[in-house]
């Protein structure tokens, strides 16, 4: 060739061709050389003696074998070598030790089993190799490999461990072993910063991965992205995300989110994954949740697995420990805020039982005797307490009556079942303890009457289900719970009357009623209950006015003398409030008195300046009156769970104070403990819960039940000048006799305060 400028050749798509050792010995300038496709066989030693200059080799898609070393010794500013789509087996040692400035090799698609360790030793400059479609097992080893990305995709390697690259240096931040044979990852794979702990990107797609073990991404403190999907996952461990710290304590990089992908694999939807199906991807986001099914048990199977309720996780109980003619699951139950409690649902359905068995786990939450034969529900058959029983299904059951106060253990139940069984009257007090119920059902109980104030004992009540009885008439409108949002009516032979227009009146703001329903007028005609207005009771000479016109007279005479007491209230609001609490003290109950703790202060740590050097001293001052004062840093129990301490903190304190900022409301754990302290309160039935507010607080970005809370309750301000009596004030209306007594707030000098 006699073209000694020549910077660029390509020679391709030739069959038979063969190249003499001498054959680019002119090209001295040559920069770029592509020899493919050209179904080469071997190359000679000395093929490219000379080529001082080229940065660029390409020999794909021939059918080389074996390459003979010293081949490349001049191609000392070779950049990119491409050896691809070949039948090479081996990689010697000296091979490619001339290559020191290489910056991208691929040697994918050969049939390459084995490369010596020291193979890659001299290459500094390394930036991606893609070893991709070889037969590289779990033999393969290199003593050093510095490179940014590397492919190893499509081999035959079986584990991931420290040992199966263990060339790999800490600069290495892409690895890919999608589609191999790898059934198992080591715990410490991320640990060694010498290796792997600068990777940020990691493909395991398509293997054979059975389990991840808990702690494997809290070593990974860059990763960015890992690919789990396409493996044999059944289950994943609680805490595989918790990966802001490893077990030395040091944190995770700032601002590295970690993006996993856990799709296509045959997921076991127990117990052991309820933590994974409420997990809220605050630090961990789950980029194919969509493409994430449950592959067993059989019922699940299929079915997405973020859009299964967390209640459906279950796992067998152990015989000996469920009730005899039951059968027993344990559930994960989702309290919000990622915290969770272990729960059993009991079923014991259609076994013929005459009674409650006995035994049920006191951490029950769903009981379903569905089938069996009670006639009369009596208070002695749910005696146990069961704090956590939130569904009780007792649908056809035979049952004709419920003993007054038979469900009075039972305040935590929200969904009660009552289906299909043979009532005639619902009697005042049948559901009496109800107290939390959200969720009523008594479809087709051959109901005829309801007593007035049935459901005054279930101010919670929000959805009520009586379809397929013999009603013919309701109780007055003023008898059903303000809560009430849904009333379920058809098929019931309802007579036409005003207290149904009173209804139809009150549906059109608060209540829905499900389905279509219809009434009877007197001379037979069927009406639909939607088509009812007061026109109808001027029409039969009585008006849905007339009724409540005796009680609009009471009840403007209350407003006036309401309006007047709150106009004197509010001229002389401190001197009232004062006078109140002298002399109608309201004492505790027995268990408030010994609970150890006056106060604990809910705030977030960034509020620490108002907390601990302003109100803490406050309240523990030796001046009268002092307090005893649970702080976290204090009283919580190391090793404990946060959420337990929370509990338990605001079960020994006879008041909370929630100190509200912007702060306040951006942590969860914070909301979390305003959810007891308010869940305490309610169960108390008094008002245990005193907010202070730091600065202004926007109403847009308050929890729902905190607005709600707020909106109901008087709360302090801590700019306002008079804080701090309001304060004490506030406070003494918690205060036991014997602490009141001692504290007594003296009624001198009014204009101070």
């Amino acid at each position: 060739m006699g073209l000694p400028s020549l910077q660029k050749l390509t020679l391709a798509l030739e069959d038979g061709i063969s190249i003499k050792p001498d054959a680019f010995s002119p090209l001295k300038n040559l920069e770029v050389l592509s020899l493919v496709q050209l179904d080469l066989k071997s190359l000679h030693p000395e093929v490219f003696r000379g080529l001082t200059h080229l940065r660029q080799l390409s020999l794909w898609d021939n059918d080389i074998r074996e390459l003979p070393d010293g081949i490349f010794n001049d191609l000392q500013d070779l950049q990119v070598l491409s050896l691809r789509s070949n039948s090479i087996t081996h990689i010697s040692r000296d091979l490619l030790k001339p290559l020191e400035f290489l910056n991208t090799l691929y040697l994918d698609d050969n049939n390459i089993s084995s490369i010596h360790a020291d193979a890659f030793r001299s290459m500094r400059s390394l930036e991606e190799v893609d070893l991709s479609r070889n037969n590289l097992d779990e033999k393969f080893s290199l003593s050093f490999l510095g490179t940014e990305k590397l492919l190893l995709s499509y081999n035959s390697l079986t584990s991931f461990t420290e040992d199966t690259v263990p060339g790999v240096r800490g600069y290495t931040t892409s690895l890919d072993l999608s589609h191999n044979l790898i059934s198992s990852i080591s715990e410490s794979v991320f640990q060694t910063d010498e290796l792997l702990s600068s990777l940020s990107y990691v493909v395991l797609r398509n293997n054979r991965l059975e389990s991840l073990p808990t702690n494997v991404l809290r070593w990974a403190r860059r990763l960015t992205f890992i690919d789990f999907s396409y493996n044999s996952l059944e289950t994943l461990h609680d805490g595989l995300f918790d990966i802001q710290s490893n077990p030395l304590g040091e944190q995770r990089l700032a601002g590295n989110q970690l993006v996993v992908r856990l799709g296509g694999n045959p997921f076991t939807c127990d117990c052991r994954l309820t933590w994974f199906r409420i997990y809220d991807g605050q630090d961990v986001w789950i980029s194919d949740r969509d493409d994430i099914e449950c592959f067993s048990p059989p019922n699940l199977n299929g079915i997405p697995l973020f859009s299964i309720r967390p209640e459906h996780f279950e796992c067998p109980l152990s015989d000996s420990l469920c009730p005899e003619h039951c059968q027993c699951y344990e559930v994960l139950k989702d309290l919000g805020l990622q915290t969770a409690r272990r729960v059993i649902n009991v079923e014991c359905e259609s076994e013929n039982l005459t009674r409650i068995p006995r035994g049920i786990p006191s951490n029950t939450s769903s009981l379903d005797l569905t089938g069996n034969i009670w006639n009369t529900l009596r208070k002695s058959m749910l005696k146990t307490r069961m704090p956590f029983l939130s569904d009780l299904t007792l649908t056809r059951c035979s049952i004709v009556r419920i003993e007054s106060g038979a469900f009075r253990l039972l305040n935590s139940v929200l969904q009660l079942k009552l289906d299909g069984n043979n009532f005639r009257n619902i009697t005042k007090g049948t559901f009496q303890g109800l107290t939390r119920l959200n969720t009523l059902y008594l479809n087709h109980s051959s109901i005829r009457t309801i007593a007035d104030g049935v459901f005054l004992d279930t101010p919670s009540l929000t959805y009520l289900y009586l379809h397929g009885n013999f009603l013919t008439v309701l109780p007055a409108i003023q008898h059903f719970p303000q809560s009430l949002e849904i009333v379920s009516l058809q098929e019931n032979p309802l007579t036409c009357s005003c207290n149904l227009i009173s209804l139809q009146g009150l549906v059109k703001y608060t209540l829905e009623v499900k389905g279509n329903v219809t009434c009877r007028e007197r001379d037979g005609t069927t009406v639909s209950l939607a088509n009812l207005d007061s026109s109808y009771c001027r029409k039969h000479g009585t008006s849905p006015l007339l009724a409540p016109l005796a009680s609009l007279g009471a009840i403007t005479g209350v407003l006036v003398v309401v309006l007047i007491c709150v106009f004197l209230y509010k001229k002389n609001k401190t001197l009232f409030q004062l006078m109140l609490l002298r002399y109608f003290p309201q004492d505790l109950s027995e268990d408030d008195a010994n609970k150890p703790f006056d106060v604990f202060i809910s705030y977030c740590q960034l509020d620490d300046e108002f907390v601990l050097r302003y109100l803490v001293p406050l309240l523990e001052t030796e001046d009268e009156p002092s307090y005893t004062i649970c702080l976290h840093h204090r009283h919580f129990v190391p090793g404990d769970t946060i959420a337990n301490n929370i509990v338990s903190a605001v079960a020994q304190s006879r008041r909370v104070i929630l100190v509200l900022s912007d702060n306040f409301l951006q942590s969860d754990w914070c909301m979390y403990e305003f959810r007891m302290a308010h869940l305490q309160a309610l169960h108390d039935r008094r008002n245990t819960l005193l907010i202070i507010t730091l600065g202004d607080i926007s109403q847009d970005s308050l929890d729902p039940d905190l607005k709600a809370y707020i909106r109901t309750t008087t709360y302090l301000e801590s700019f306002d000048s008079k804080f701090k009596n309001k304060l004490f004030l506030a406070l003494k209306r918690g205060r036991s006799n014997q602490r009141t007594a001692r504290n007594q707030i003296k009624l001198v000098d009014f204009d101070g305060i």
